[in-house]
């Protein structure tokens, strides 16, 4: 189990830093109102968020902080049947006086992590997240909280700090986001066994010599058969309430071959009166949500990669002109079901023209596809078919390209101002012949006639 999904772990980290945001289908708004303060809703097939509410507002887990827990429990322990923990002695000690969610783990028992780990997640036993919380910080729930944090940086949860193991107590500095409590359950989803544990509805604790048997039931009624708010696409993951936090609860549902998690915080368990509301209110809110969103949107294909889109000046070639392209991929989208792919634009941009010979599959340039505004997805766009060079239109190209140089130019514009050079030069030298040959004698001395 220590050996976690490292490569979610660098995928979720890699975007944060690089600010990236999973895309969003934001113009689609829930038929039914959702009472949740917070809320964060994602296709898992397609990573597109299809509901969010307050998704970056701070608040009380409540006992969704199990969910962390039991990461630390399962990275750290390779083997958790085998690996027995004792409960100490005053462990439970903050928890007097609270009436809370308890698996009946007392001092002095011993229990495996893994029964440790089904008494949190199915049952939300506080005393187990206490006895899990002491084991692995060597006694000191300070060391165990820095695990926490450590481990919620390294996924990505920059808005969330923990100081408990189990959202009750001390819950005032134990916060988080509807948008990073799903980037923690997404990675608790990935850890071997994690899934298989916390869709389970019940789990019995046999007795032996060092504790009693105990059943754990779980608290997410939404897998309850026969109860009032069963959901039986539903599976996992951890309900969560104090008063401070409001209902809250993590869960999946998968239906037609379609997966959405769902994050709710702060859902109201008092009506405007104070009075106490008789409905499980995030459990309405995830029946609501999760009826929306298979009712609304299907994974429609929205591009083929069997299908040309576009046609490229092509040279150096015989035969042809132009050069096909078309997708690399097929690119498929989550979107309402009344929508037709033909609806969305697309933005098509390749290069200006492309030489011979060409290889099938380059890439020649990219399609964006646009729906309401917004860019959905970019995929590349690469020449279909092959195309051979012809040796004859290459060296009529190559001459072309000599003729057409720059430094042929220069070297013609040098060459003709030579040749002027060399002219201007000859006239002159000529004229000048010419002037010696034909220039008249000079005068000879005559004498004085009076012989002076």
């Amino acid at each position: 189990m220590r050996k976690v999904k490292i490569l979610v772990s660098l995928t979720l980290l890699l975007s944060m830093l690089l600010g990236f945001a999973l895309p969003a289908a934001a113009a689609y708004t829930p038929t039914t109102e959702v009472s949740a303060a917070a809320a964060y809703m994602v296709n898992l097939d397609t990573d597109i968020v299809v509901y969010a509410k307050n998704e970056r507002e701070q608040r009380s887990p409540a006992s969704l902080t199990k969910i962390m827990t039991t990461i630390i429990a399962m990275e750290e322990v390779d083997d958790l049947e085998n690996t027995m923990v004792t409960a100490q002695a005053g462990f439970d000690s903050s928890l007097y006086g609270l009436n809370p969610s308890l698996a009946d783990i007392r001092a002095g028992e011993t229990h495996s992590m893994y029964e440790l780990i089904c008494a949190m997640m199915i049952h939300s036993g506080n005393d187990a997240a206490l006895a899990v919380g002491y084991y692995l910080g060597g006694g000191d729930l300070e060391n165990f909280y820095r695990k926490m944090n450590a481990k919620a940086r390294e996924i990505g949860a920059m808005d969330t700090n923990f100081s408990s193991v189990n959202g009750l107590t001390p819950e005032e500095n134990n916060y988080t986001t509807a948008y990073d409590m799903y980037l923690i359950s997404r990675y608790a989803m990935d850890i071997p066994g994690f899934m298989e544990i916390c869709s389970m509805t019940r789990y019995q604790i046999e007795e032996n010599e060092t504790r009693a048997g105990k059943l754990m039931i779980t608290t997410n009624k939404l897998m309850e058969p026969n109860h009032q708010y069963y959901y039986p696409d539903a599976r996992g993951i951890k309900t969560g309430y104090t008063e401070m936090a409001g209902r809250c609860l993590v869960t999946t549902a998968t239906r037609n071959g379609l997966t959405y998690l769902l994050v709710l915080l702060g859902c109201p368990d008092r009506d405007a009166s104070g009075e106490m509301l008789e409905a499980r209110m995030h459990f309405v809110d995830a029946i609501n949500l999760f009826d929306w969103a298979f009712d609304t949107f299907e994974v429609k294909e929205l591009l083929s990669n069997q299908d040309w889109v576009a046609e490229v000046p092509l040279t150096l070639a015989w035969n042809k002109d132009f050069l096909r392209v078309k997708p690399a991929a097929t690119f498929s989208y989550l979107v309402p079901k009344d929508i037709d792919a033909a609806s969305v634009e697309r933005h098509v941009i390749t290069e200006t023209s492309v030489e011979a010979p060409v290889t099938e599959g380059t890439v020649l340039g990219k399609i964006d596809l646009i729906l309401a505004g917004e860019t959905i997805g970019q995929v590349d766009l690469i020449a279909a078919e092959s195309a051979e060079r012809s040796s004859l239109l290459a060296l009529v190209a190559q001459v072309q390209a000599i003729f057409g140089s720059i430094w042929f130019k220069l070297a013609l514009i040098l060459i003709i101002l030579l040749v002027i050079g060399y002219i201007f030069l000859m006239v002159r030298h000529n004229r000048r012949r010419r002037y010696k040959m034909y220039k008249p004698p000079r005068p000879k001395n005559r004498k004085n006639p009076n012989g002076r």
